[in-house]
This record gives structure tokens, sequence and C-alpha cells, in this order.
């Protein structure tokens, strides 16, 4: 009967593959079934044939451990140190801020960063993007949450120029957390063998979707090097000469942009592309220029796919054109 009850109970909850747990938190599958063998951190439950099936609460998890490596705490020590903290009373972040049952999480998790926007309270505003981020991937967090509040609070100190330091305070914030997440990809032990550089333009909302595109490129694998937005296609050449990258990805490039790319394709076989806020808004593209799609995780797999084919065809772009509108 017990049994029963758990089969049931397994059945009404999200489970996630082994691949999916590893593309959300950025943790190799080898690392996860570590943590699991040699230091019980893990419990997943198993498929019929033996398959692990991880829930949301298993994610959460690995979450809490990498946040207790960056602190430079061994994955030795993470079991002792999370099960003091329940025996000591800490609650977890997802008890910490709750959430009301059947309303719309990303209105309430909205109301709350504004709640703490206004009070330019950013040790409390850390605990609510924390918690958002443990629980749903970073890109669903950016186009439910950072993107629509970006846009939101731009217009509001458009309309009223006393509401400017809550905008300020937002995009200074945001850049930072979004750095940090950046810098914390490049300490994960997975890479898929592709550098790539990602480059945004001077403007608020682009260099945040640089951000966001450079954390979700490093969380699959890549080596990214992010440029600064007064980098354009005519100081590339010795880079790409000095050292080699499989690709340069522009985020809403200007049209003077896109004919320094058209020039640079001319002397390099780099894979040069772009990816823009609003995809359907793009202009027309010259030949070798390819299009990204503007959800984060979709461009990070096509990305990968072109360039493993790449290498047997480097002309080969088939999948940006089919998939790029």
């Amino acid at each position: 009967m017990i049994k029963l009850i758990k089969q049931a109970s397994m059945q009404a909850e999200a489970l996630f593959s082994i691949g999916a747990v590893s593309e959300q938190t950025g943790v190799h599958s080898v690392t996860l079934r570590a943590w699991e063998r040699r230091y019980g951190l893990l419990q997943p439950s198993r498929t019929p044939k033996g398959h692990r099936l991880y829930s949301q609460q298993d994610i959460h998890r690995v979450k809490q451990v990498l946040r207790l490596l960056e602190q430079g705490i061994p994955v030795s020590r993470a079991q002792e140190i999370l099960r003091k903290q329940v025996a000591e009373g800490k609650l977890e972040l997802s008890e910490q801020i709750k959430l009301v049952a059947g309303e719309d999480p990303w209105k309430q998790y909205g109301n709350l960063c504004r709640r703490y926007i206004y009070k330019l309270d950013a040790k409390a505003l850390e605990k609510v993007i924390d918690e958002a981020v443990a629980s749903y991937s970073l890109e669903i967090v950016a186009h439910k949450l950072f993107l629509p509040l970006c846009k939101d609070l731009y217009g509001q100190c458009c309309l009223l120029n006393s509401t400017k330091a809550d905008h300020a305070f937002w995009y200074q914030f945001l850049s930072a957390k979004l750095g940090a997440y950046y810098l914390h990809t490049h300490m994960q032990s997975r890479n898929n063998g592709f550098r790539v550089i990602v480059i945004g333009v001077t403007c608020q909302m682009v260099y945040l979707q640089t951000l966001m595109l450079a954390c979700t490129l490093g969380m699959q694998g890549f080596q990214v090097s992010l440029l600064g937005a007064d980098c354009h296609p005519e100081h590339l050449p010795l880079v790409l000469e000095r050292s080699r990258f499989d690709a340069v990805i522009y985020c809403n490039p200007t049209p003077e942009v896109l004919a320094g790319l058209e020039v640079l394709s001319r002397i390099t076989t780099t894979n040069l592309l772009v990816q823009y806020l609003q995809p359907d808004k793009h202009p027309e593209l010259p030949a070798p220029i390819q299009l990204l799609p503007m959800a984060f995780n979709e461009a990070a797999v096509q990305l990968e796919v072109a360039l493993l084919a790449g290498r047997d065809s480097p002309s080969d772009y088939s999948s940006f054109n089919n998939h790029g509108s």
C-alpha cells in the first residue's frame, strides 16, 4: 500500500531525466552520479529499466550544493552542512518566500521583486531571485521575470522621472547577478570543446540579454568570452588570428555592425551569428551571417549542432536557416 502511494505521488510531480537535470543546473551527469554514490547528496527514483528520475526538489538540492561549492566548501562536507542547517531550523529559500498556491507565480515573484527594488534592498531581492532560479531554469526566469521587470521599470521611469533610481538599482543588481552566474559557469567541469565570443551593443536591455545568453551557453558547455559593448567587428581579426574561436555572436547588432561582420566573414572561417530581442523585426542579413533564435536554450542547442556539423562541412549552416526565424 505504501509503495502504491509513493508511486502515485511520483506520478503527480514532474520528474526529470539525468540529462535534463544536467542541462538545468550545468552539472555534468557523471558528477551527479558521483554525488549520489559517494556522498549520498541525491536520491533519485528509478524507472523499471533503472534510469534515474529526479524531482524538482532534487534539482533544488543540486543548486544548494553549487552554492556551497561557490563558498569554497568541499563537496564531501555538503551533506553534513545541509543536514546541520535543517537540524538548526534554518528554512529553505522556498520556505522563506511564500507563494500563494493557485496564483500566477511570476506575478507573485514580480511583486516581491518590486517591493524590494522600491526599498533598494539588494539582500532581500537576491533571496527572491535565488528562489526563482532554484525552482525554474535561468532561461525561464529570464523571460518570465528579468526581462518583463526591465521593460516595466524602464517604461515607468520614462513616464515619471522620479522613479529612475528604481530602474538604475534593478539594472545594476541584475548585471552583477548575471555576471556572477556567467563567471560561475566557467567553473563547471562540463566542456563541449567549443569556444565562442559574445558581444552586445551599447544598450542596457541588450547588455542584459548578452549576459543571459553568455550564462546559458556556459551552462551548456561552451567556453564563452564576453566582450564589451564598444568592441566592433574591425577589432576582431587579430583576436581570431591569435586564438581559435568557433563562433562570434552579436546581440542586436546595428546596420553598421552587420556591415562590419560581412567584411569580417571574408577574412575568417569563424562562424558569425546574431541574436535579436525581437527576432521577427530583424533586418535582412548578409548571406554569411546567421540568425540564432531568441530562446537561449534553443540557441545553445542549435549552435552546438551546427558547429558539430561544421567540423565536417564548415559551410553547412542549414540548421540555422531552418530554425532562425
